[in-house]
C-alpha cells in the first residue's frame, strides 16, 4: 500500500475516546504513517480551510514533517516525544539549518531552502497542535517555536545563478514543440515567480503579448496580473511559432 493510501486511513482518528490510546500507542512504535494519519485528520477537523484542504497540501506536511522523524528517532536518540523540551527542539532547528557540508564553511549554502524550514516548523507545530487534541500531550510545547532568522547577505534566492544556468544549458527535447514549451515555461517561472501549478493551468488566452501581461488564477482563486518582460515575451512566442509550424505540417499531411 502506497503513502498516499495510508494516509487517508483516518478512521482511529474519528471516535475521541479512542484517539488518546492510538496516539500513544503511535509514538510508541514510532509509526510514522499513523501520525501522518494524525496530521491529517486533525487539519481537516481543526484548521482553518479544514475539508478544503489539497491532497497535495496534505503530502508536503507529511513530507516536511518526516524531517522531525528522522530528528527525533534517529538511531541512539533518547528524546521522548511527549516529553520533548525546549533543548531538543532548539536542536532540531539547528538541524535544519545545517549547511551542505561539501561547500566552504560560512560561505555554502543550506541543505534545506528558507522555505522548507519554515514548511517543517509549520508541520512540526502542527503534530503537536493535533497531540494535544488527541489528549495525549496537556500542551503544546511548540508554541514559542519559530523558524530560525536568516541575516540579508545568506538569503538566496528561490534558485541559484548557476542552477539557472545548469537549467537553460539543459539539452532541449528533439521535438521542437516541446522544447519550445519548455523554454516559454522556464522563462515564465524565472520572471514572474510563478507557481509551478499556475504555469501549468496558463491557457493561451491567459497571457496578452500585445499589452505585455500575463492573467494568472492563484491560490484561493484570486486572479492576478503579471507584466510579462521581454525573455519570456519572446519565448511564449517563439512556443505559439513552433505550435503553428507543427499543425500546418500536420494539415499537409493530411491533404
Amino acid at each position: 500500500m502506497t503513502v498516499e493510501l495510508q494516509l487517508h486511513e483516518k478512521s482511529r482518528w474519528a471516535n475521541a475516546g479512542n484517539r488518546k490510546v492510538n496516539a500513544a500507542r503511535a509514538i510508541q512504535d514510532r509509526d510514522e504513517v499513523a501520525l501522518f494519519s494524525l496530521l491529517e485528520a486533525y487539519l481537516r477537523a481543526r484548521s482553518k480551510k479544514r475539508a478544503a484542504i489539497s491532497p497535495r497540501t496534505v503530502l508536503r506536511y507529511t513530507h516536511a514533517l518526516k524531517h522531525f522523524f528522522d530528528f527525533t528517532w534517529q538511531p541512539g536518540s533518547t528524546i521522548n516525544l511527549l516529553q520533548i523540551g525546549e533543548p531538543a527542539l532548539e536542536a532540531f532547528l539547528e538541524r535544519l539549518s545545517e549547511r551542505d557540508p561539501a561547500t566552504l564553511i560560512g560561505t555554502g549554502r543550506r541543505v534545506l531552502s528558507r522555505s522548507a524550514i519554515d514548511l517543517c516548523v509549520v508541520a512540526t507545530k502542527a503534530l503537536f497542535r493535533a497531540l494535544v487534541w488527541t489528549g495525549v500531550m496537556m500542551r503544546d510545547p511548540t508554541t514559542e517555536l519559530r523558524s530560525p532568522d536568516v541575516s540579508r547577505s545568506e538569503r538566496q534566492p528561490v534558485l541559484a545563478g548557476d542552477q539557472i544556468d545548469a537549467l537553460k544549458a539543459l539539452e532541449p527535447h528533439r521535438d521542437p514543440v516541446i522544447a519550445a514549451r519548455d523554454a516559454a515555461m522556464l522563462e515564465l517561472g524565472l520572471s514572474t515567480m510563478l507557481r509551478a501549478d499556475e504555469i501549468v493551468r496558463l491557457d493561451v488566452q491567459d497571457v496578452d503579448l500585445i499589452h505585455g501581461v500575463v492573467q494568472v488564477l492563484g491560490k484561493g482563486k484570486k486572479p492576478r496580473s503579471l507584466p510579462l518582460t521581454r525573455a519570456p515575451r519572446a519565448a511564449v512566442e517563439r512556443w505559439l511559432c513552433a505550435v503553428n509550424w507543427s499543425l500546418d505540417a500536420a494539415l499537409q499531411l493530411c491533404f
